[in-house]
């Protein structure tokens, strides 16, 4: 039966794909190096990983980016479900390239 076998392999190969594609948020990824916020999906990826909705943390920074912003204040303001001052891509990544 090499058709059973090989329509299984598609089948299997399909639903990796699928899965693959809903892990890694690619659209946001592209949106995020269009704009100039250079994030990587791996850093995405881990996002999912702790439930963190990348889109909440991401899409203010290419805000913030997009207005030119050149410095941004560490507060105890919730960005999705963690306090920016928790967040490591913000206070790290973004303001050391800012500073």
């Amino acid at each position: 039966m090499p058709g059973l076998n090989t329509l299984l392999i598609i089948i299997a190969i399909i639903i990796l794909v699928i899965i693959f594609f809903t892990m890694f948020p690619f659209g946001l990824w592209i949106e995020a190096m269009a704009s100039g916020v250079h994030i990587g999906l791996f850093s995405m990826f881990g996002m999912r990983l702790r439930r963190i909705n990348p889109a909440k943390i991401v899409r203010p920074l290419i805000k913030a980016r997009k207005a030119k912003v050149h410095a941004i204040m560490q507060s105890f303001n919730r960005q999705g479900v963690v306090f920016s001052s928790a967040c490591r891509e913000l206070n790290v990544d973004v303001l050391r390239k800012e500073w």
